[in-house]
């Protein structure tokens, strides 16, 4: 008896379905990635926000969060780093695991917020972020200094 096997054409047919389902998934799937990046990246501020705001009331001490939105980063004066404590803290969103940039920062007319000794803004404002075509914008209230995500 002799061993069944696919024909050229039965093999031709299935590499171009394949090939179809390929190019409609792809875009779809790095459109997710980009706004899996841009979330990612507007979290990671809000929870830099709310720790520069908890540890300015812990310590009765200003902290300050200065956007640099040319380098597509941010830091934290008056917080050491986690990993080397003789620096400041910072965040530098062009790079891994973010790959997102700072699109527009506006914190009353200025690119810094400082929390006081109570946790309390001196002003509120937005920081608009991308990856890819995804955007999303942290806002922080003008009076509680609570960072969210619109």
């Amino acid at each position: 008896m002799r061993p069944r096997a696919f024909s050229l054409i039965e093999l031709v047919l299935v590499i171009a379905i394949i090939s179809v389902m390929a190019a409609v998934a792809l875009p779809r799937f790095a459109a997710a990635a980009w706004r899996q990046r841009a979330d990612s990246a507007a979290r990671r501020i809000v929870a830099d926000l709310d720790y520069a705001r908890t540890r300015a009331a812990a310590r009765s001490a200003t902290v300050t969060v200065t956007f640099n939105d040319k380098l597509h980063a941010y830091t934290l004066t008056g917080v050491p780093d986690i990993d080397r404590p003789a620096d400041i803290y910072t965040v530098t969103l062009g790079d891994e695991p973010y790959r997102a940039s700072i699109v527009s920062v506006n914190i009353d007319g200025g690119k810094q917020v400082d929390f006081d000794g109570f946790g309390r803004p001196a002003a509120g404002g937005s920081v608009v972020i991308a990856a890819g075509q995804a955007q999303r914008t942290v806002t922080i209230d003008p009076s509680t200094g609570k960072a969210s995500i619109e």
